[in-house]
């Protein structure tokens, strides 16, 4: 194997924790397992990454990167934040290993800048945080059952058709709850 620089190390080691918990799930993703998928051992990755947390801050990223933000956003900051999260939860749900780090605080987030651009837009503080939170709820929540990480529980229902639904998660669904969701945020903060 070729003698890779530091940044190239760091770029592998990302690479192949992303692919390990992706396909395998976070439990899967050991330093073991991840320095003998880019040919070191777990002691040596120490030299490049400063611990699990940083690899999993790591993972975080490149989950986000796959977020396509509509650019330009749409004119409204609720037009804006639906489609933001509506990119996020199409994400979460073609990676359902990765669901639980939905939530996770990264240095140099961009939540924070659309926490802030909330702020900017009109909204106060307060009202701002609760609606990002919420929709966050909402994301995530959507995000578990519609990869199915929670199993459903559609069992007692006697109408196939309508048990059958119950278990469809579909994207509309998501788009007509979070619409809701941020009009009503909307609305109570005019």
């Amino acid at each position: 194997m070729p003698r890779r620089n530091h940044a190239e190390t760091v770029d592998a080691i990302g690479a192949a924790a992303f692919r390990i918990a992706d396909t395998d799930g976070l439990d899967a993703l050991s330093m073991r397992r991840l320095g003998r998928a880019v040919g070191l051992d777990a002691a040596t990755l120490y030299h490049y990454v400063a611990g699990r947390d940083a690899v999993l801050d790591e993972v975080v990223r490149r989950l986000r990167a796959q977020v396509h933000i509509p650019d330009p956003l749409p004119g409204s900051w609720q037009a804006a934040l639906e489609a933001v999260f509506t990119a996020y939860a199409e994400v979460l749900v073609n990676h359902p290993h990765l669901v639980q780090l939905a939530g996770r605080q990264v240095a140099g987030d961009p939540e924070v800048n659309g926490l802030a651009a909330l702020v900017g837009l009109g909204l106060d503080r307060d009202a701002a945080t609760a609606l990002w939170q919420s929709v966050l709820a909402l994301t995530v929540g959507f995000a578990l059952l519609a990869s199915r990480a929670v199993p459903l529980g559609s069992a007692d229902i006697d109408d196939p058709a309508l048990a059958e639904r119950l278990a469809e998660w579909r994207l509309a669904d998501y788009r007509t709850a979070v619409r809701a969701l941020i009009d009503a945020a909307g609305t109570a903060a005019s």
